[in-house]
């Protein structure tokens, strides 16, 4: 598997992670379970989903898969799209690069960091 196979799997993984944890189409149809809401917990399922999917070869993804399908193949792929939609869904939201800035100081001298740019308009109290 080359850098490039290995950057497309990554994206393919996140994007459709992000789709389906954070979109605002899917927002209102979206279940209330915490899979849906966990960009970690939702890239280890699409990151297996796929690469199982270009190993039978339902998708021509152009990837070519050198780890075995057995399950600890399986796994390692899922673990691989967990990791890194976690990674890329920390860093990146909506509106862009997250910025963190120092606010205020706690009571013991540590500073608080508040994330900016805040969250959109249509973020709900269950996602805080």
């Amino acid at each position: 598997m080359t850098t490039t196979q290995l950057l497309t799997f990554i994206l393919m993984v996140y994007g459709v992670t992000h789709i389906l944890v954070a979109s605002r189409i899917l927002h209102r149809i979206r279940p209330p379970f915490f899979l849906f809401h966990c960009h970690q917990c939702m890239g280890f399922h699409v990151g297996w989903l796929v690469a199982l999917c270009s190993h039978v070869g339902w998708v021509d993804l152009g990837i070519d898969l050198s780890w075995p399908m057995t399950v600890p193949g399986v796994v390692l792929w899922g673990s691989l799209g967990s990791g890194t939609s976690l990674i890329l869904g920390t860093l990146f939201t909506d509106l862009g690069i997250q910025v963190w800035h120092q606010t205020e100081r706690n009571t013991q001298g540590h500073y608080i960091n508040e994330k900016f740019p805040r969250k959109p308009s249509y973020w709900n109290k269950k996602h805080k």
